[in-house]
Parts: structure tokens; C-alpha cells; sequence
């Protein structure tokens, strides 16, 4: 009290406030601890607080270094074990499904290139050529496609000087040109009929461009957008019913003619393309 007295007669009356106002907080703060506290809870809190003696805190860190410990030799060479054992096992599948995305990709390349070219041929007035052949890449046989067209119009000028290169060289990689009957009889079955095959063709133009050589396996498309295998083309040539581009995968040069397969058929009447595979 006499501290409070001599606050009063020395401090201006805003530093009397703010102290009245610390006493009051620190004067509620420890009657509500001592009213919410009894002794025997207090010494329980104590008790918590401490750190086990002698055996009880020897057993609290060997606890402790319990839960740190990481796996045992023998358990890892078991999971690893396992993981060899589910990798083997999956590999079949695994390249079963890259072996048919590599024929689904091959079929819908192709049929892009045709598209174009058959549209190009109607657009520019014209005839259009594309051609198919067969090399290495990567120790496999591919298939390389490529679209070329008649600068001055004409079906039967095929000279090197009027054909024009329409597209860049499409690689079908691991897979190669097999006809319509090669194709496995599920595939077969999606598509009623047999198509005039362009696999082993001589009617097409022979024409090279770079340092391939294109040797009469050709596609031509009319100004009207009418497909057929003739390479040089006549006004009574007409088109072709079907024509199918049919493919196998190729391991080296052996083809899997067991192995998903896939073909493009043009329709000769209209130029339209339609992928012919066993989902």
C-alpha cells in the first residue's frame, strides 16, 4: 500500500493507470491459478514433469531407441525379393502393351499421311502419289511412307523433275507390309471382304527421292479424291473397290505374324481411310 501511495504522489496519472492495470492482471491471474489448482494436483504435475529415475527412465530410452530403428538386413533382401518377383512377373504384359501402342501409333500415322495426301490431290487439282518401302532402323525392319505430286497435273508424267514432294518421310518403326491374307483371322473378321492389298504392288509409279527408292508400291489419288493402285492413271482406270495397307510387327527382320496387327483400308470411291484392328 505504501508503494501504491508513493506511485501516486510521483507518476503522472496515464503511468498510475497502465501500473493499476498490471496489478489488477497479475492479482486475477494468481487467485484464479491458486482457485484452479489444488496441492495434490500440483504435486501430480510435479511428478509428470520429472524424468523417470534408475530402471524406469533406463526402460524410457530403450523405448526410445526402439522406435528409431530402421529395417533389418533380412527384410530388405525379402522386399527386394518381392519387388524382382512382381517385375518378372509384369514384364510379359508390360511389352504386349508397348508392342500394340507401336501398332496403333503405326495405323494412325498412316492414315493421317493418306488423308493428306487425298485432300491435297482435290485442293490442288492434281494427282498424288504415295509411295511405300521397306528398311532397317535400329536392327528392325520399318516401313517408310512418303507423299510426292504431279506439278503440271498430268497422271502420266512421272518424270523425277515433275514430282513434286508433298510430305516429309513417315517411318513406321518394327513394323513391316504384309498382304490382306497375312493378317491374323480375328483382324480380318473386323472387316468383311478382301481389299486389293498394296503389299507387293508393281502397278505404281517408280520414283526416288533422297536415297530411297520407291519400286511400284504407290497409292494414287485422283483429282476427285479417288483411290487406286495404277500408277499412271487413264480416264477409264475408274478407282479401285478397297485398298489395304496391312502390317505385322517385325523383330530384326522375322515378322510376328502372330502379334497384334493392324491394316488402313482406302476406300477407292470416295479416298476416305478406315483402321481395320482387333481391339
Amino acid at each position: 500500500m505504501a508503494l501504491k501511495n508513493r506511485i501516486d504522489n510521483h507518476w503522472s496519472k496515464a503511468q498510475i493507470v497502465h501500473v493499476n492495470y498490471f496489478f489488477a492482471l497479475l492479482c486475477g491471474a494468481t487467485k484464479s491459478a491458486l482457485s484452479s489448482s489444488s496441492p495434490a494436483r500440483i504435486a501430480g504435475r510435479l511428478g509428470q514433469a520429472r524424468a523417470p529415475r534408475g530402471k524406469g527412465r533406463k526402460g524410457h530410452l530403450e523405448t526410445g531407441i526402439r522406435r528409431r530403428k530402421g529395417f533389418t538386413l533380412s527384410e530388405l533382401l525379402v522386399v527386394v525379393a518381392v519387388i524382382s518377383v512382381m517385375s518378372a512377373a509384369a514384364m510379359p504384359a508390360l511389352r504386349g502393351i508397348m508392342d500394340s501402342r507401336t501398332v496403333a501409333t503405326s495405323a494412325y500415322d498412316l492414315a493421317g499421311l493418306l488423308e493428306l495426301a487425298r485432300s491435297q490431290a482435290v485442293a490442288r487439282q492434281t494427282y498424288v502419289w504415295v509411295g511405300a518401302t521397306t528398311e532397317m532402323s535400329g536392327g528392325n525392319l520399318s516401313t517408310v511412307f512418303v507423299a510426292v505430286y504431279s506439278r503440271d497435273g498430268s497422271a502420266t508424267n512421272t518424270d523425277a523433275a515433275n514430282l513434286v514432294p508433298l510430305t516429309q518421310p513417315v517411318r513406321l518403326k518394327g513394323v513391316a507390309l504384309v498382304p490382306w491374307a497375312q493378317l491374323r483371322t480375328e483382324t480380318r473378321a473386323v472387316m468383311p471382304g478382301t481389299p486389293t492389298s498394296l503389299s507387293g504392288s508393281t502397278q505404281g509409279i517408280k520414283f526416288e527421292l533422297a536415297t530411297r527408292s520407291f519400286d511400284g508400291q504407290t497409292i494414287t489419288y485422283t483429282p476427285g479424291g479417288e483411290a487406286l493402285l495404277r500408277g499412271k492413271v487413264t480416264a477409264d482406270d475408274g478407282y479401285d473397290d478397297r485398298i489395304d495397307i496391312s502390317f505385322v510387327q517385325a523383330k530384326g527382320t522375322t515378322l510376328l505374324t502372330n502379334a497384334d496387327d493392324a491394316a488402313v483400308v482406302v476406300q477407292g470411291s470416295t479416298g476416305a481411310t478406315r483402321i481395320v484392328r482387333k481391339l
